[in-house]
């Protein structure tokens, strides 16, 4: 999926929410959009779990990976 990247992943109320290939230039034009609450941009992709390259892909080794809290409670 090299030609996505950077992929930028935002967790909303409706799931992860994937934007890209976003660069430097791009990341003021995201916050104005709104894309911390998933809402519209030109680099939207949609739910990032329902992207055809990704949707039928099986994650073995980072299963989990930015899906955990890495922190213990304490």
């Amino acid at each position: 999926m090299f030609w996505l990247e950077p992929l930028v992943e935002v967790e909303t109320a409706v799931g992860r929410v994937a934007y890209g290939p976003a660069s430097a230039a791009d990341v003021a034009g995201l916050f104005k959009a709104g894309f911390l609450a998933g809402k519209p941009h030109s680099l939207g992709l949609g739910k990032t779990d329902e992207l055809p390259y990704l949707k039928n892909q099986e994650r073995l080794t980072f299963a989990r990976v930015g899906l955990t809290e890495s922190l213990f409670a304490r």
